[in-house]
């Protein structure tokens, strides 16, 4: 495994990620990056599914007894939740044909972790890994999927192998070659570079976010998650985030690309966020699948509500921190998603 970042930009994409990669980055440097878009999702991979009512949102929560129990889970088991899940998701007969109703075996996929909070609040490693092999079981090569976020050091802290040559693939934007793009994208009126991971690398994205208070936000979850694109993340804090968290989530090499959410709630913090406290997390074993980033937004939300309502604390509103920009996220002219429960079919598996 090599963990050494201080690479040239030539040789890390050109001799470590090898020479079809190296080609796909050209080709897309030769592209003009999308601006902020607020049309539907017409980049997104288009499949037909007679089982799957596209007319509804579904999310599906595949529900661990044996986390609840242990607090422990290895990527077995967490590949048997994502199959049941994603079938469940899409009503396809395999879990192959699942994965295929999203992705195709030559596109640059990215998966989205989230690991500011170290390795007790992060995305759980063996999720993320079990989505790489399921992915790579319908033929993606290895070295054309990416475990990614902010830094390496935040990946390693939460305890990932950053790594440019072992497959999958794992690191940050700060992983020298990468960085930022030179352009400069406004989201209301928060100037920002984004990762050249989102828009000039990866050609289809999983997001996988936690569920979590935020003290400041009030929640984060997979809209939020996207603050780990951008080289200035804490200038997304102000009026709660609404709406320049929504708006960063519609930003075309965003939402044109973002395929699935897998969110990571095997533990919810209610209360403390967005930094560790342990004693405000509990075990809730889930892992929530959905293609609706606001769906489960909505449904993680409630989560963090619930838990707060049975410890005793007041509500997101109470304190001054619902997360408003969840609702604008739904709303026109983004509409990134669903917001509206009655209109929202939740699927509930047991493990």
């Amino acid at each position: 495994m090599m963990r050494e970042s201080k690479i040239s930009r030539r040789k890390f994409f050109s001799g470590i990620l090898g020479t079809s990669m190296a080609l796909l980055c050209q080709s897309c440097r030769r592209e003009r990056v999308l601006p902020l878009t607020t049309s539907s999702n017409a980049e997104t991979k288009q499949h037909t599914d007679a089982k799957w009512d596209n007319k509804r949102t579904r999310i599906v929560i595949v529900k661990s007894r044996r986390y609840v129990a242990t607090g422990t889970i290895d990527i077995d088991e967490a590949r048997k939740m994502l199959k049941e899940g994603i079938v469940r998701l899409t009503g396809s007969e395999s879990t192959k044909d699942a994965w295929k109703h999203f992705f195709d075996p030559d596109e640059m996929i990215g998966i989205k972790v989230n690991c500011l909070a170290g390795a007790r609040m992060s995305t759980h490693p063996q999720i993320a890994y079990a989505v790489a092999m399921e992915l790579m079981g319908i033929g993606v090569k290895g070295e054309r999927i990416l475990i990614w976020d902010r830094s390496n050091t935040e990946l390693e802290n939460a305890g990932f192998k950053v790594a440019t040559a072992d497959k999958p693939l794992c690191f940050g934007t700060d992983t020298d070659g990468i960085g930022y793009d030179e352009d400069v994208y406004e989201f209301s009126n928060v100037g920002s570079l984004v990762s050249r991971i989102v828009t000039r690398l990866c050609t289809a994205f999983v997001n996988m976010p936690v569920v979590k208070d935020h003290g400041i936000v009030g929640y984060t979850g997979a809209l939020k998650n996207w603050l780990g694109a951008v080289h200035n993340p804490n200038k997304y804090h102000s009026d709660r985030g609404d709406p320049q968290i929504a708006e960063l989530s519609a930003f075309a090499e965003i939402k044109g690309k973002q395929r699935l959410v897998v969110c990571d709630a095997l533990d919810v913090q209610y209360h403390g966020g967005p930094s560790f406290k342990p004693q405000f997390v509990v075990r809730h074993g889930a892992i929530i699948i959905s293609t609706d980033p606001v769906a489960v937004d909505i449904y993680g939300w409630n989560l963090v509500e619930g838990y707060r309502k049975k410890r005793g604390l007041k509500s997101l509103e109470s304190e001054g921190r619902k997360p408003t920009y969840i609702l604008t996220a739904a709303k026109e002219p983004l509409r990134l998603g669903c917001a509206d429960q009655a209109m929202v079919d939740v699927i509930e598996i047991e493990m």
